[in-house]
Parts: C-alpha cells; structure tokens; sequence
C-alpha cells in the first residue's frame, strides 16, 4: 500500500494484512483509513545499517501504530529485534552457493 486511500479500499474489502513502506509522515494516515487491519510495515534494504538502526527503526514504527515491522536484514538483526519484543517479519530470499 502507498496511500491511505488504497488503505481505506482494503479496510473496506475487508483485507486483514496490509503491507506498506515506512514514511513517518504517510503512516498515521495509513493506520487511520484501516484501523483494524494488521499492518506491517519496513524499510527498503541497504537504508538502515547495523542492527540498532533496526531497532530505532522499530521502535519509530511502534509508536505509529505498525504491527510488526518488515526487515530484510540478517538472521542476527532478526534475532534482536525479536528478542527486543518487536513483531518482525523477515525476507526469505535465495542464498547462492558453490558447487563442488
């Protein structure tokens, strides 16, 4: 989602999960038009650094209203953010290796 009227829409359609970029200033926005929905929301990859960026990240992210946050950083950043109590949802990507 990236306006809070496509946030509405979904509310209304009754769509339980809404996915949404961080934007300090959209967020409050976005939680208003769908009060009920569960709303996760991130960071895009490469913006945030090392794991206390994360959890700052976070913490901004609770504090406006998000469920849970998206992260694609490592398992350790995952780790903490999880072992901080923050809600995290986490990328599953695909990881090359060597063949022998």
């Amino acid at each position: 989602m990236r306006t809070a009227e496509e946030a509405s829409a979904a509310e209304e359609a009754g769509i339980d999960i809404i996915n949404t970029e961080f934007d300090p200033k959209l967020f409050p926005t976005m939680r208003e038009a769908a009060p009920t929905a569960f709303i996760v929301s991130g960071v895009m990859y490469g913006t945030l650094a090392i794991a206390d960026d994360h959890l700052r990240a976070a913490c901004d992210l609770h504090n406006l209203g998000a469920d849970a946050m998206y992260c694609v950083a490592s398992i350790e950043v995952i780790a903490r953010l999880a072992a901080e109590g923050f809600p995290v949802m986490s990328h599953v990507g695909l990881i090359p290796s060597k063949r022998p």
